[in-house]
This record gives C-alpha cells, sequence and structure tokens, in this order.
C-alpha cells in the first residue's frame, strides 16, 4: 500500500461515499467514477465497480491528485487486486500475502461462472486466509450479491443474499 497522506486532502473514509452520494449521487457507473475521480484525496483507494443495469465494470484508483479509471471487459479474463494499486506510478510496500494471492488467481484461466470464482476464492490458505472478514459475490447480470463470512465461498452456502434490482423496493 501506499504510505505518504496529504492533510489537506479529503480522507478514506469518505472517498466510497462521496462517490456514491455526492457529486454523481450514484445514478450510473460513469456518475460514480466521476464522484471518484473529480477531488484531491488525502490518500487513496483501489475501488471496483459493477453497474448492473448498465452491464459494465470499472476499476478506478485514486491516489491524491491521481487517478486511473479502467473499463473492465470480459476479454480481460480475470482481473484482481489484492491491496494493490494495479495502473498508478505510486510508491508502494506490497505485502507478500498480497503478492502471493494475486499470483494465484493470475494462475487461474479466466472464470467464466460464478462457482469458477467461488473456487479461486476459496482457496485456502493463500487467498481465504483466517484473516478473511468476508467474501461478496455479485453476480452483475441478475443483480445478485451472496456474501460469505469467514468461510469457503465454494463448499458453504452464503449467510446473505440480496438482489440489488429489488434490495430497495422491500
Amino acid at each position: 500500500c501506499a504510505k505518504a497522506i496529504d492533510p489537506s486532502g479529503i480522507t478514506t473514509s469518505f472517498i466510497q461515499r462521496d462517490a456514491i452520494c455526492g457529486l454523481g449521487k450514484g445514478h450510473n457507473l460513469s456518475s460514480v467514477v466521476a464522484g471518484l475521480s473529480s477531488r484531491y484525496w488525502a490518500d487513496g483507494a483501489s475501488v471496483n465497480l459493477v453497474d448492473t443495469r448498465g452491464g459494465n465494470m470499472a476499476s478506478v484508483e485514486v491516489y491524491t491528485g491521481e487517478q486511473s479509471v479502467l473499463s473492465v471487459t470480459e476479454s480481460m479474463g480475470n482481473y484482481s487486486h489484492f491491496n494493490l494499486y494495479r495502473r498508478l506510478a505510486v510508491e508502494q510496500w506490497p505485502s507478500e500475502s498480497s503478492m502471493e494471492r494475486k499470483a494465484l488467481l493470475d494462475s487461474f484461466p479466466p472464470p467464466q461462472t460464478s462457482s469458477d470464482i467461488t473456487e479461486a476464492l476459496s482457496q485456502s490458505p493463500t487467498v481465504l486466509r483466517n484473516t478473511t472478514i468476508a467474501t461478496l459475490l455479485i453476480d452483475g447480470t441478475s443483480g445478485r450479491i451472496d456474501a460469505w463470512g469467514g468461510s469457503a465461498s465454494a463448499s458453504t452456502l452464503p449467510i446473505h443474499s440480496w438482489n440489488l434490482f429489488t434490495f430497495f423496493d422491500e
């Protein structure tokens, strides 16, 4: 992770909140990306966004005055990150476990199904570690989001499931 913090910028705890509730109000992927990219942050974040209605995904990296937005497409195959910026030229001190987890997932063929993803995320102890609090999986087509609490997503049922298309109607 990058270490320098600019005291005149907006802190990390407000980055995602501001992107969804602030400038763009989270109306669509473009407005959330604009909200993340338009501010001067005290430090930074790497945020993966899924637009379930538009069928798009983006990876947004922001760090102080820099930002990088990548449209994630199916042809890219696996696109994962572990506590690292992938595109910003930021001095980082990656942990060994982050590098091991990324290398393992990058060695798998591109996932074709949700089961492929849960299997990859369940690789213990490299990916699924004893410090894993939660695993979340969103199906951008169906709007379903599943959550597991510290257990292997490939071999256990999610502890929570929501449909994002109807969640706010309930």
